[in-house]
């Protein structure tokens, strides 16, 4: 993705990446930290382009989060290098980074004017494995058992993840979140398209790729997609980007589907 984005015209200097072989890893503290110094530093106008790559999980929001809404009574989780497992003592996986935190993040840069796009290629997806072998694919998901969330929030987990599943549509026919509605406290507030790899109940994939390369590399499906639209394409929308995508597919939403991705 560094590589597109410098294709694009994005120099060095504006791209911070925190992956392993860079200066600074994805460890919690790293993330929040350059988030946090984003918002300080950005200006009205300027363009944000978040990434998350890794693994996800999900747990049942705790009782002291009640006043946030999630309708299926999940939190969803981002993993970060150092994820740690669940500490009773607080009701929550050490290390994690919930939705709670990364919403925050998003609201407090439109709140200054930026326009934000932000791409998570993270569980929970639908798979898009045509022509691959099984032992050549694997999930992004880690397990609430892997984290060691106690017996009984796994049980919630599962019951809450099952509700959703029969009360929301097949895959095939979820369609593209439309356009939210403008309020009044929207008008000075920036713009934002949001692509997500995975609806809450699906787990999203990563294979050698690409298909027939001698020295293949596991990538997530969703991102290579992604990354190859974008080269092949100088003046597309993030709706006709979004259009590359088979299902069942991931979930697209945000104020401006149809404004062209970078301002090309």
């Amino acid at each position: 993705m560094k590589q597109v984005l410098r294709e694009k015209g994005f120099v060095d200097d504006h791209i911070q990446v925190l992956a392993e072989g860079e200066k600074h890893l994805p460890t919690r503290k790293n993330i929040l930290a350059t988030l946090d110094r984003l918002t300080q530093q950005v200006k009205p106008d300027d363009f944000v382009f978040l990434y998350f790559s890794g693994h996800g999980s999900q747990l049942p929001i705790s009782a002291a989060a009640k006043r946030h809404h999630e309708p299926d009574g999940l939190d969803e989780l981002f993993l970060p290098r150092d994820i740690g497992y669940w500490q009773n003592d607080v009701g929550a996986v050490e290390n994690a980074i919930i939705d709670d935190e990364l919403n925050t993040v998003i609201t407090a840069l439109r709140n200054k004017g930026t326009f934000t796009w932000i791409v998570f290629d993270s569980c929970h997806s639908g798979t898009m494995t045509r022509g691959l072998t099984k032992k050549d694919i694997r999930e992004r998901r880690v397990s609430p058992n892997a984290l060691g969330v106690p017996t009984p929030n796994r049980e919630n987990l599962l019951e809450a993840g099952e509700d959703e599943k029969a009360n929301s549509p097949s895959p095939s026919n979820i369609p593209m979140a439309s356009e939210p509605d403008k309020t009044d406290s929207d008008r000075d507030r920036g713009g934002y398209v949001a692509f997500y790899a995975a609806q809450t109940t699906e787990t999203t994939p990563e294979m050698f790729l690409p298909a027939g390369n001698p020295a293949p590399y596991y990538h997530g499906l969703f991102t290579y997609t992604l990354a190859e639209v974008l080269a092949q394409n100088d003046d597309i929308t993030y709706r006709q980007a979004a259009q590359n995508y088979r299902r069942p597919t991931p979930l697209f939403e945000g104020t401006h589907l149809d404004a062209p991705i970078f301002g090309t």
